[in-house]
């Protein structure tokens, strides 16, 4: 599967939690709900009780205070945004697209930095877990395309020296050591 199928629910589903966020909080963060009445309803007195409900307790009318009478009660039908988990749920959707095209996490900020402090295996990690295959495929792609073949002395190559380079500490490590050689 290509990593933008495979992670295609995953990202429809961020899509609609965020979705679904603006709209719940654009409701003064009131969950949507049912006014019941002890008794049938007509539709016409249906149909009015809708209206006064929706003109005076949502949009920017939410939270105020309603006054209910002959019976009627108001009963929460969705769920608000701590029981439905949502910064759970946005942040296995961002681990699930991560994971499908091989990016840590934390280098889109939403997993834990690693405790190794060595920038350069860091980058390392990067480099052969998510770019090297696809940097190679592109190599490949342009060697054919130019009409470069296998046995010439030319080819495509990507350089990589600032994607690879080493941290100050271990370059300075490495500049001692050549001098002692």
């Amino acid at each position: 599967l290509s990593p933008i199928f495979a992670c295609g629910l995953a990202a429809m589903q961020g899509n609609r939690i965020q979705t679904n966020s603006t709209n719940f909080f654009s409701n003064g963060s009131k969950p949507g709900g049912l006014l019941i009445a002890p008794s049938r309803l007509d539709p016409e007195n249906a149909t009015r009780l809708k209206s006064y409900w929706d003109d005076n307790f949502t949009g920017e009318n939410a939270g105020k205070i309603a006054v209910l009478g002959d019976g009627l009660r108001y009963e929460v039908l969705t769920t608000n945004a701590v029981d439905a988990q949502l910064i759970e749920q946005l942040k296995w959707t961002a681990e699930v697209v991560c994971s499908t095209f091989h990016v840590p996490p934390y280098k889109l900020g939403i997993g834990n930095m690693p405790s190794a402090a060595n920038v350069q295996s860091l980058n390392l990690e990067y480099y052969t877990q998510c770019l090297q295959a696809l940097m190679e495929a592109a190599e490949e792609a342009l060697d054919d395309g130019l009409g470069i073949g296998w046995g010439s002395q030319i080819g495509v190559e990507f350089d990589l020296d600032g994607l690879l380079r080493m941290d100050s500490v271990t370059q300075m490590d490495v500049i001692d050591k050549s001098k002692n050689v």
